[in-house]
Parts: structure tokens; C-alpha cells; sequence
């Protein structure tokens, strides 16, 4: 029976630390999971050719050029961070979710969590501003849409933590 329980740790720390990331730098979370959007959007001018049961799958995730971790560091470089966010001493890791349609472009940008529940309304609407603001700027050039297996441009749904942390930046 001891052997069985020793057996059992060794695999929980083997999956442990094969699920770690020994450089300590943040993986974006849509590299674990795609959610394709729009996929079934089709031109009503060929609507006569689509067999109800055809299924699109995505060939190719969006991409921003340099990667997710740069588009991250770029979104960082962008937001301007307020003395309100210094005095309160404020840092969270924001999950920010947002859609890169079929032309590149990013829309519904939406912060899904990371504010504490005593966040006050006014105070997390600034915060999300700035970090909405921020992703704008920084999406302006950079993606590319994906694609399905019909090589047709397709919105694709991503998921990013961005740390919003003033205290790493130079003040106002």
C-alpha cells in the first residue's frame, strides 16, 4: 500500500513539473485552447453550394507579427497608467478577451477578470479604458486573420493576460 502512495506522488510531481514553464515567461491562454467565431458565415450568393452538413475547421490561428507575447508587450508599452492606480497601489492580471476578425482588424474587446470583487465601478471603468485603449493602439497594425480549411479568412476569438502593473513603468 506505501509503495501504491509513493507511486502515486512521484506521477503528481512528474505532471507538475512537465506543466511548468521553466522560463517564467507568461503563456497566452488561446495557445492551450482556439474558439473560432463566424466560422459558419457564408456569402449569401453561395448559399446553394453549402451542404447543410459541411463543418469549417480553423487551418491557421490569428498572429500578431512577433508573436502573442509581443503583441502583449506592445499592449504594456501603451497603457497609461493613472496616479489613482499608483496611490491605490493597484496590479492585477487582467484576462482580456477580444476578436480578430477576417480582416485583421480587433473588436469586442472585453476584460473577462481579474479585478477583485471590491473593485469600485468607477475605478475599474478607468482601468478598463486605459487597457481597451491600449489593446486599440497596439492592434492598429500587426494581425493576421485565420483561417479555416478552406483557406477563407475567419474571425478567430483570442484570450490574453495583460498585467496591468504601474509600478514596473516610469510615473505620469
Amino acid at each position: 500500500m506505501k509503495f501504491f502512495g509513493i507511486i502515486l506522488l512521484l506521477a503528481f510531481y512528474t505532471t507538475l513539473s512537465f506543466g511548468q514553464d521553466s522560463t517564467n515567461v507568461e503563456k497566452p491562454v488561446d495557445s492551450l485552447k482556439v474558439t473560432p467565431v463566424d466560422t459558419n458565415v457564408v456569402d449569401s450568393s453561395q448559399v446553394e453550394e453549402v451542404k447543410p452538413t459541411q463543418r469549417f475547421t480553423l487551418a491557421t490561428k490569428a498572429k500578431y507579427e512577433g508573436g502573442d507575447s509581443a503583441f502583449v508587450k506592445k499592449v504594456r508599452e501603451n497603457i497609461a497608467y493613472p496616479a489613482e492606480a499608483r496611490q491605490r497601489k493597484f496590479k492585477s492580471k487582467l484576462m482580456v478577451q477580444f476578436i480578430v476578425d477576417k480582416d485583421g482588424k480587433v473588436r469586442d474587446i472585453k476584460i473577462m477578470e481579474g479585478f477583485p470583487e471590491d473593485t469600485e465601478a468607477e475605478f475599474k471603468t478607468l482601468i478598463e479604458g486605459l487597457v481597451i485603449n491600449a489593446i486599440n493602439v497596439a492592434s492598429e497594425t500587426g494581425w493576421t486573420a485565420a483561417t479555416n480549411n478552406e483557406n477563407q479568412s475567419v474571425a478567430m476569438r483570442k484570450t490574453l493576460p495583460i498585467v496591468f502593473n504601474p509600478y514596473k513603468t516610469k510615473p505620469d
